[in-house]
């Protein structure tokens, strides 16, 4: 049986934020030096169509086929996306002994992968809600971007209708049967206010909180702490083009210098992933 570590995953439909939160999450969250606890983040795409597809035996054989179900617009069927998830998550816990956070995005979809929920010691389930419209307009944005595009971001218009019904038939019936491990966040609200929900809401959980007191509290003080990094990737993601002399004078956003104990396990995350 897989060692259980806590787990903050953040779901919705297409063009959310989800993975842009994880990093924000990421930032906050991430322990000092002297603490040899890791905080690693994923999206379930590279998960599927990275780690996955690279996987041998009728597994991989399912997750390669896969792909033509995603460029439709459909959800994975759990069949494939459930086993492929419980593998991943074995491996990277096995492989990761100082690995205490896992930050996904991109899960859970449906009613029936809430049985994944069980893998963690404890965890939060975050739906980022967001407009039929906006949804549709971040997916052809990331199309216009090659390195962004995804496998189920191509075919149009037809396909941004189908991830949305996607959205509406399964995940928004299955958030409602999450009670109090999960939580509703606006995408029209500001990354900060969505940020300090979320810490309040885990500091709110007790002992059943996926982050430990002492970092949470660590996370919501950085949070209300004006020069640390994570405003920096703030501005730069609410306001680009507010900020050019930043961001010409800098290769990408701000991180905080972390742990090689940390830098293993990224490197590890994202070496099953490619």
């Amino acid at each position: 049986m897989a060692r259980k570590i806590g787990g903050i995953l953040v779901t919705g439909a297409a063009g959310n934020g989800k993975t842009t939160y994880i990093q924000l999450l990421e930032c906050l969250l991430q322990p000092p030096r002297s603490e040899q606890l890791v905080v690693a983040k994923i999206d379930t795409s590279r998960i599927l169509f990275r780690w996955g597809i690279a996987q041998t035996g009728e597994l991989g054989q399912k997750i390669r086929d896969s792909r033509s179900i995603a460029a439709e617009g459909k959800y994975v069927p759990d069949s494939i996306f459930i086993p492929a998830f419980e593998k991943w998550y074995t491996e990277i816990v096995s492989q990761c002994p100082n690995l205490r956070l896992l930050l996904i995005a991109g899960a859970p979809r449906t009613s029936e992968q809430l049985r994944l929920l069980k893998l963690f010691e404890n965890v939060l389930v975050t739906n980022i809600q967001i407009c039929q419209k906006k949804s549709g307009d971040a997916i052809m944005e990331r199309l216009s971007k090659s390195t962004e595009a995804r496998i189920d971001d191509a075919g149009g218009e037809e396909i941004v209708t189908a991830r949305w019904n996607e959205h509406v038939t399964q995940t928004l019936p299955m958030m409602d049967k999450i009670k109090r491990n999960g939580i509703h966040l606006d995408r029209k609200d500001p990354l900060s206010a969505r940020l300090s929900k979320t810490l309040q809401h885990l500091k709110g959980l007790g002992d059943k909180s996926p982050v430990p007191a002492r970092i949470l509290n660590r996370a919501i003080e950085r949070l209300y702490t004006p020069t640390h990094p994570v405003h920096a990737m703030i501005r730069e993601i609410e306001h680009p083009s507010a900020v050019p002399s930043e961001r010409n004078h800098r290769p990408s956003i701000p991180v905080p210098v972390v742990h090689a104990a940390h830098q293993q396990v990224v490197g590890q995350t994202r070496a099953m992933a490619l």
